[in-house]
């Protein structure tokens, strides 16, 4: 099944899901990794990698956005509103946290006179005038986001495997690729 139904996730769904948590991780860890290396080839290819991930990242964002808005979300298995309120709120800060992440990292790169190329096919626009300013700002934006996008993604995995292992429902299966019982 393609689409979503109120019960389980459509493979379109699932992918999504996956390859964005694949490609956040990967981008994440040169993100951390390329911070430490000295100036060089290796830092300006791991810089430029993740800057094209990063709008790789954008690009998937709005796609799920819109595959999101244009499909039902199933319905949740818990009845607890606390759950179900804090499961929503962590999904939607996520997507905030994920496109103001990208958006901190493009106008970080504008405001250091860098430019933003997607794995060398095509450079965006500047997003700010070159400013050390509009970089330090940048940056700190980038850098707390960053920090909070893994916060969420350790709530995130903890709750799934709570879900699975301390409540033994669906949630986990349901984002898996196997149908859920």
């Amino acid at each position: 099944m393609l689409k979503n139904t109120n019960t389980n996730y459509g493979v379109i769904t699932k992918n999504f899901h996956w390859l964005m948590a694949l490609v956040i991780v990967i981008n994440f860890s040169i993100g951390f990794i390329m911070g430490d290396l000295e100036r060089g080839p290796l830092r300006f290819f791991l810089f430029n990698l993740h800057k094209s991930f990063g709008i790789l990242i954008l690009f998937f964002i709005f796609l799920r956005l819109f595959w999101r808005f244009m499909n039902v979300v199933p319905d949740p298995l818990q009845e607890n509103k606390l759950l179900k309120v804090t499961a929503k709120s962590v999904h939607y800060f996520f997507y905030a946290a994920i496109i103001i992440l990208t958006f901190s990292g493009w106008a970080y790169s504008s405001a250091r006179g860098a430019s933003v190329s997607f794995f060398g096919l095509f450079s965006l626009p500047p997003l700010v005038e070159k400013s050390d300013a509009n970089s330090d700002v940048a940056f700190s934006i980038h850098s707390n986001i960053g920090l909070i996008l893994v916060g969420l993604f350790i709530i995130h995995v903890g709750a799934s495997l709570y879900h699975h292992y301390i409540k033994k429902d669906q949630t986990l299966k349901r984002m898996w690729f196997k149908k859920s019982e």
